[in-house]
């Protein structure tokens, strides 16, 4: 009776072990190192990201497939670029006139949504500047400022502080033809960045949170590094 009932207790033990194992590695793998509820008026805050997997390896919206790097253009593996593959025209924080074109064409776009009322939006902008420069030979980069009409000023010192080159275009999330790309940046959060290819293809799923220079690893893995 006693070896029984010993039995019985330590399977249940190993139960607890596999389960707790599991929460732990779902945690980890769930949440950035910070995010904000995108409307101001409540003072931001933390909430539970929408991705369990940054910049994973499928496609995040489900309707467009995924383009990991690799293009179709002849069996080399190399990818093919293409111009930014939404037309626009609006004004940047330097209220200077841009388009789709200015983004060059390039392998892979980062696309970026952040609030100046964002503290980790804030506090990443010096690195995503970093990366700005480091990968602006292949990457575009584009942002889509939520409070735009409303802190244009308050936008401008902020990149200007945080060496945040001209090239890392930032406009309106209200711009014309852009809808596409904030439909796909809507998960709820900011900061939340996306990549896409220049078939207009989300590359993975919707970043969630502040990744700071973590972005590099995702955009390394985008241009087959």
């Amino acid at each position: 009776m006693m070896k029984r009932l010993f039995a019985i207790i330590l399977a249940l033990l190993l139960v607890c072990a596999f389960a707790a194992c599991d929460i732990l590695e779902e945690f980890r793998d769930g949440y950035g190192d910070g995010w904000a509820d995108p409307s101001p008026s409540d003072g931001g805050g933390l909430g539970e990201p929408s991705a369990d997997n940054p910049g994973g390896g499928t496609n995040g919206d489900g309707k467009d497939g995924a383009n990991g790097g690799g293009g179709s253009d002849g069996g080399n593996g190399e990818p093919e670029l293409g111009g930014f593959p939404f037309p626009f025209s609006a004004a940047d924080l330097y209220e200077n006139p841009v388009t789709e074109a200015s983004l060059g064409d390039k392998q892979v776009y980062f696309v970026h949504y952040w609030g100046t009322w964002c503290p980790p939006c804030v506090d990443e902008m010096p690195d995503l500047g970093a990366m700005a420069e480091l990968y602006g030979g292949d990457v575009g980069f584009l942002a889509l400022l939520q409070d735009y009409s409303t802190n244009l000023d308050g936008a401008l010192n902020i990149v200007k502080a945080s060496g945040v080159p001209k090239s890392f275009i930032m406009v309106d999330e209200q711009t014309p033809g852009l809808e596409k790309l904030a439909n796909m940046l809507s998960t709820g959060y900011v900061p939340t960045t996306v990549l896409i290819g220049a078939d207009g293809a989300m590359i993975g799923e919707p970043i969630i949170g502040a990744y700071g220079m973590g972005y590099s690893v995702m955009l390394d893995g985008s241009l087959g590094r």
